[in-house]
């Protein structure tokens, strides 16, 4: 469903241009909670950005462990570095992988990340600090987003890109998005 069919649904009428992205995120940042949408979904992000968090934030990505809770593999055993269990946690914080890309990272998280959180664990308490660090919380699910692209890629036999580039190309696409539609 549509963000601006589901507040018809609920008998808000809002008039904006087609193109104003920024207006549209402000706006839906400020009356999802008011409609009962989750905060997670309102972040200034790219559309196959939102589609991720969506995934991770519902535990849904394709990660090993996953798929053998949906009886789609046996094995759940992450490839990349043969750790017992590949989970969405593992692989975008304490993989060796990961690890590199955050180390290589100046993003400063205002909490320590526990191997047993959720993916949305981690954006609820970077929704929580986003006052302190404006645009945290969209850098850092860049950041995710580019890691989890980057073991697909591994995963299906490519060489990947070292964790500089993957940093790099993450947080531009942010950068470029926010730019193009003014958002600060």
């Amino acid at each position: 469903m549509q963000f601006w069919e589901t507040l018809n649904e609920v008998g808000i009428c809002i008039s904006l241009r087609r193109n104003d992205r920024a207006k549209q995120g402000r706006l839906f940042k400020r009356l999802a909670p008011q409609i009962g949408l989750e905060m997670h979904l309102a972040v200034e992000t790219p559309p196959q950005l939102r589609h991720f968090i969506w995934k991770a934030c519902r535990n849904i990505l394709a990660t090993k462990d996953n798929l053998k809770r949906r009886k789609i593999s046996v094995d759940d055993e992450y490839v990349l570095c043969g750790q017992p269990e590949e989970t969405t946690c593992h692989l975008l914080w304490f993989c060796k992988h990961a690890r590199g890309v955050w180390e290589s990272s100046k993003l400063a998280l205002p909490f320590a990340i526990s191997p047993s959180w959720m993916f949305l664990d981690v954006v609820q308490n970077l929704q929580k600090g986003e006052g302190s660090q404006p645009g945290l919380t969209e850098r850092v699910i860049s950041v995710c987003w580019g890691i989890w692209k980057d073991c697909n890629e591994r995963r299906i036999g490519g060489n990947g890109k070292p964790s500089r580039e993957i940093l790099k190309t993450s947080l531009h696409h942010v950068d470029e998005y926010h730019a193009a539609n003014e958002v600060r």
